[in-house]
């Protein structure tokens, strides 16, 4: 392979296949089982012969090699690209915008002191080679003390790794703002390590029976109770932290606890100071001071200077409402949470509970209540169809299925035909009757928190709630507009949204395409061939769609995309295209009539194509056409031979699709 790469490109590229096998080589045969090098190698060679065909593991041909989950979380953090860094910053406050650019680890971010401000190692040239305690966070077990004193937010579970010390709580992040912008009000998030609710859930026996005597319960974790700056992957914060009351000369540590996957957590993914040895179950080996891998040390925080006057929060909090008021768009469902920016608009008429799948509430601004329905949306964690891997997939609650209270969740993957549409409004301003405003509920049925992200536009989280019937108010880190929302275990969450068209400069051509694009039109099979309302059987082949002003609602991980965890969000920007299009032709030329859309939004114009050949190349003539106007009259159309027709419709956004054509005869 190398010769030949050196013959067709004349470069001095090496090509070597299977280069991962030397990382597992050197690494878990030649360090960990203690192999020679030879020996090693060796079985490269026999793993090689052994192999039934390029990249198929000869235990189950057939499936991709490398073939994983599409979980990946790594063992480094890096903040704007650089791994365990430092920065100097003065005794003031600062204004940090943050993103969780994490592939699938969550975040939650607390600030505390480092163990030591002392720098334990250094080079000839006086730079800081080593600083083992003053990049750590103090820890102690997770246990009260006998004497008392222990704050009501530090977890007693006696997790692994313990906690940090509550003395060393660095200050407090304030967060001003989320994904979609500022917040209607301030929060304070001083540094608190995760909670956990755990449940204990039976054993199987030794024999496959129940509980038999000296067979343990298991303790799993299956929700988070508390939290500091808490980010899915995919979320922002908008944050002041300030920094005027640090003792000069003093270190912090940018800290992370959140489990991997959140919030079952795995030891194997949580890397830490003195963590356990898991190269047995497939881990790491333990992390020394002042090395890594490290997931919970993610930056040092070097304090200095003279200190400024602290950071006025009570001016803040006085401004933020009005401020939020100013730059954000009026919320679609008005609610307590929003009563400091828009007073008694959000609490005179306060949305209800959703009631036999419809939500009553009062608008802003308006002098009636309105009522819509709430579309049903799922995440599920099932195993894909292929290769058995676990995969979550979105999907939907088919209205009509109800048996009881009981509805039938539909997964369907990035290729089957669009469930989700929305039209579009042309500003922002309060819900109307039609205006394009819909609510979801996404039910998670899932063990894993998962970060929904919407394309294309952002939504309200309106309210959160659990599986025994109880509905919670949004979190107020997560108010005003978000566009990628967390979805916790066996939880539901109720989002408002309504896509505004953006102005553009030009008109946005059609998007037509097949539902599966890698494969040729009218193929069958690889389809979820379920009715989105009914449930019942359905048949579906690759067919077209319009799918203009195509955007996207995914679950956000790394594989997303390749393990159809993304369904088509399908704006209507553009009009409909024109039906039941006719050409008559008579002595004054040919007379084409069609049906415009009744759906919004309305056109302002047509065109009106002729071609010569069905495949409109020859011959190609078009007409402008207002957008009142239902018919055309062709008066030049070509006497004594075959014309094609064609029509399409436009507004301030952009084009339709083209209708469907038709041809006539001119005497």
């Amino acid at each position: 392979m190398t010769l030949a790469m050196a013959l067709v490109s004349r470069r001095a590229y090496a090509i070597a296949p299977g280069m991962g096998v030397n990382a597992v080589v050197a690494h878990q045969h030649v360090v960990g089982a203690g192999l020679s090098m030879p020996q090693a190698m060796g079985l490269v060679v026999i793993e090689g012969l052994y192999r039934l065909t390029p990249n198929e593991p000869k235990q189950n041909p057939g499936t991709p090699n490398p073939s994983a989950v599409p979980n990946a979380f790594f063992d480094t953090m890096l903040v704007n690209g650089t791994a365990y860094p430092y920065v100097k910053v003065e005794r003031k406050a600062y204004r940090l915008r943050i993103l969780n650019a994490c592939p699938d680890r969550s975040l939650n971010l607390q600030l505390y002191f480092a163990q030591s401000n002392e720098i334990t190692k250094t080079g000839a040239d006086g730079r800081p080679l080593l600083q083992a305690e003053s990049g750590d966070v103090p820890m102690f077990a997770a246990a009260p003390p006998v004497g008392g004193g222990w704050p009501v937010r530090w977890p007693t579970d006696g997790r692994d790794g313990g906690v940090p010390d509550f003395h060393a709580a660095g200050p407090e992040m304030i967060q001003i703002g989320d994904d979609g912008g500022l917040l209607p009000q301030a929060v304070r998030l001083p540094a608190s390590p995760v909670g956990f609710l755990q449940q204990t859930k039976p054993a199987i026996g030794p024999m496959g029976g129940g509980m038999g005597r000296g067979v343990t319960r298991e303790v799993v974790t299956v929700d988070i109770t508390t939290r500091a700056l808490y980010l899915s992957p995919g979320e922002r914060a908008d944050v002041v932290v300030d920094f005027s009351q640090v003792p000069a000369g003093s270190k912090l540590i940018l800290y992370n606890d959140a489990p991997a996957p959140s919030p079952i957590g795995d030891s194997r993914v949580d890397y830490y100071t003195g963590d356990q040895d898991l190269r047995v179950i497939g881990g790491a080996a333990p992390t020394l001071p002042g090395y890594g891998p490290n997931t919970r040390t993610i930056m040092q925080i070097q304090v200095d200077g003279p200190a400024a006057a602290p950071f006025d929060l009570t001016q803040l909090q006085g401004a933020l409402p009005a401020a939020y008021a100013a730059a954000q768009d009026p919320v679609l469902v008005p609610t307590a949470d929003y009563a400091a920016v828009y007073g008694d608009a959000a609490t005179a008429t306060p949305y209800s509970e959703e009631t036999s799948g419809t939500l009553t509430f009062g608008p802003l601004g308006r002098s009636y209540r309105l009522t819509l329905p709430v579309q049903g949306k799922m995440i599920s964690e099932l195993f894909d169809p292929s290769y058995g891997r676990k995969t979550p997939t979105l999907g939907v609650d088919a209205p009509l299925s109800a048996t009881g209270s009981v509805r039938t969740a539909i997964p369907y993957s990035a290729v089957d035909p669009a469930t989700e549409y929305a039209a579009v409004s042309v500003k922002p301003e309060a819900p109307a009757l039609g205006d394009g405003t819909q609510l979801w509920r996404i039910t998670h049925d899932g063990i894993q928190e998962h970060s929904v992200s919407f394309g294309g536009l952002q939504v309200q989280v309106v309210a959160r709630g659990r599986r025994d019937g109880r509905s919670l108010p949004p979190d107020p880190r997560e108010l005003g507009w978000k566009d990628t929302v967390r979805l916790d275990p066996l939880e539901w969450c109720l989002v408002a949204l309504r896509p505004v068209v953006p102005e553009l400069p030009f008109a946005v051509p059609a998007g037509e395409r097949l539902f599966d694009v890698t494969r040729a039109a009218g193929a069958e099979g690889g389809f979820t061939e379920l009715d989105p309302v009914t449930a019942a059987p359905l048949t579906v082949v690759n067919g077209s769609a319009d799918y203009s002003w195509e955007y996207a609602w995914s679950i956000h991980l790394p594989g997303g995309e390749e393990s159809h965890h993304t369904r088509p969000l399908v704006l209507s920007g553009s009009p409909a295209a024109p039906s039941h299009l006719t050409a008559t032709a008579a002595g004054t030329g040919v007379t084409l009539r069609w049906t415009a859309s009744i759906f919004p939004p309305t056109a302002t114009d047509f065109t009106v194509q002729r071609a010569g050949d069905e495949s409109f190349t020859s011959d190609v003539e078009s007409f402008a056409v207002p957008g009142s106007a239902a018919a055309y009259t062709d008066e030049s159309a070509p006497a004594g031979r075959t014309s094609h027709y064609r029509v399409r419709a436009r507004d301030a956004a952009g084009w339709s699709p083209w209708s469907a054509p038709v041809e006539v005869a001119v005497p």
